[in-house]
């Protein structure tokens, strides 16, 4: 897999521009202390992807084909819902100094589908690849958040967009493992 490839996968499965509608109350440090427990979090996927991966019994090409799966899911599901989340009303975020962590880092930000991504690039690329490839969709993410209101008319097309790019890119993954097994 391809630092590209890897890179777009994790743009896919973050979705920057949704979550970034979905948290719309963030402050500042918030965001960056967001985005620092994400990377870290990812970080230690990225160290423990092989012996994840042994302990549930999966070869790194078929972790491949399950990331490329979770990834065409994702855009598949963000691509033809009716209601994008955009409908939704964003998430109550509190008050306090680890807003950030909770309910910002985790669950918005850290999905299941960044987890697996996360974790197959590693195996196959190591944890500093997997890291690399996932600064990209970090970075994207806390773009749309400085953007504040006026980033909003352009993310339900922004979400589309990714989500209709995200479909070959799954696909990609899932040939890629294929040919690797």
């Amino acid at each position: 897999m391809t630092l590209w490839l890897a890179a777009a996968g994790f743009i896919v499965a973050l979705g920057p521009m949704r979550q970034a509608d979905r948290l719309r109350g963030l402050q500042p440090p918030q965001i960056v202390l967001a985005a620092v427990a994400t990377a870290v979090v990812l970080g230690l996927f990225g160290l423990t992807a092989g012996q994840l991966l042994d302990w549930a019994d999966v070869s790194g090409p078929t972790a491949r084909i399950g990331a490329g799966l979770a990834v065409a899911a994702t855009s598949l599901v963000r691509l033809i819902r009716p209601s994008l989340p955009f409908d939704d009303p964003p998430i109550a975020l509190g008050d306090g100094p680890f807003v950030g962590l909770f309910p910002a880092a985790f669950p918005v930000l850290l999905q299941p589908v960044v987890g697996i991504v996360a974790v197959a690039v590693a195996a196959e690329r190591g944890a500093g690849v997997a890291l690399a490839s996932a600064v990209p969709a970090l970075g994207l993410w806390m773009l749309a958040m400085s953007a504040g209101d006026t980033i909003r008319s352009f993310a339900s097309v922004t979400t589309r967009v990714v989500a209709t790019v995200g479909l070959p890119i799954g696909v990609a993954m899932v040939v890629g493992g294929i040919f690797a097994a």
